[in-house]
């Protein structure tokens, strides 16, 4: 909460220098469906069945449709943050790098055609039209990652999931400060004709508000901001975190999160940079995430004594620190024996 209240205080600063984006009513129909309404089906099962839940996980009956709710507020609040800032980017620098990212496509370009060829040839083969797709597949994966981490996740991990997502929407929108650019389609339309449409109207109100000065209606979500790419952060995070809730989940996101690569430079939305920075920006988030949110010993002692190797350092919860399997184990047991005192 406190990270969110850091940020918050930080967009109540930028007020005095920058014009408020508000959502309209289409804004908020559409963020609440894609980001609150996996999170309110969560909320609405747990208090449902709590007594249930308590048995599970050994919790007080509320303690799991308090926690959703509080990831709830702190995941909207995030998110009016998120496109406050993003907007805010023409403002706060009047300078994009759009030329020199687009030379780095032009060094790089046997890799963008291989992009652009690979989602050519799918879009050829695929019996439905997968123009929608980088839009859907993402909406779908964030859905089913919130809806499964509050219903099934340990309470710990589920704040760790939500604090890295939370992460990557305010770090990211401040980012795009720092590394300013449009997107490749100022250069001309992708392969992509649906996101072709969505970039015209994105560029039309970017003009609008940096001729003016003021924010049109309706741009609360529409800012345009590719580096770094966001879509490929929060892929990659809701894919990691996914491996490690449900295995077959994992597997069913590993082509989500390719197409994502594959269709995030051939739509036209980001040069071939922005995909290792978001990459980078996930690494981030997540490290910071583990820091702000430690798992419980006896959590760590329970994925450690899962693992094989017999007494070989193991990699555990939070993906860096290594520990020795026998370590884990006597904190594991001492952590009974307090709880036992107790």
């Amino acid at each position: 909460m406190w990270v969110v209240g850091s940020f918050a205080a930080f967009w109540l600063a930028g007020l005095l220098f920058f014009p408020i984006n508000l959502p309209d009513w289409w804004a908020v129909e559409l963020v609440q469906r894609h980001f609150f309404a996996p999170l309110e089906i969560a909320l609405a099962v747990q208090l449902a069945a709590v007594g249930w839940i308590a048995r599970r996980r050994d919790t007080p009956s509320l303690a799991a449709p308090v926690l959703t709710f509080g990831i709830l507020a702190t995941t909207a609040a995030a998110l009016f943050l998120h496109f406050n800032f993003k907007a805010w980017m023409p403002f706060v620098t009047p300078v994009v790098y759009d030329a020199a990212y687009a030379r780095i496509d032009g060094a790089a370009a046997p890799v963008v055609q291989l992009f652009k060829s690979v989602r050519a040839a799918i879009a050829a083969a695929a019996p439905i039209d997968v123009d929608p797709l980088y839009h859907h597949a993402f909406v779908v994966m964030f859905f089913a990652s919130l809806l499964l981490h509050a219903l099934f996740d340990a309470p710990a991990r589920f704040r760790r999931f939500a604090m890295t997502v939370n992460l990557i929407l305010l770090a990211g929108g401040v980012s795009y400060w720092l590394f300013p650019a449009i997107g490749p389609f100022i250069y001309g339309p992708g392969l992509n004709a649906q996101s072709a449409e969505a970039q015209r109207t994105m560029l039309l109100g970017l003009n609008t508000a940096v001729a003016s000065g003021v924010l049109p209606d309706g741009y609360f979500v529409t800012p345009p901001a590719a580096m770094p790419s966001l879509h490929i952060a929060h892929s990659v995070v809701l894919a990691l975190f996914a491996w490690r809730l449900s295995r077959p989940l994992g597997i069913v996101y590993v082509p989500i999160v390719a197409w994502m690569f594959i269709e995030a430079v051939a739509s036209g939305f980001h040069y071939l940079i922005d995909l290792p920075a978001g990459v980078l920006l996930a690494w981030f988030c997540y490290r910071c995430a583990v820091r702000l949110v430690p798992l419980p010993a006896a959590a760590l002692a329970r994925r450690s004594s899962k693992s094989e190797g017999g007494s070989a350092a193991v990699l555990l919860e939070d993906g860096a620190e290594f520990v020795d399997r026998n370590r884990a184990n006597r904190a594991a047991v001492a952590s009974r024996g307090r709880r036992l005192e107790q």
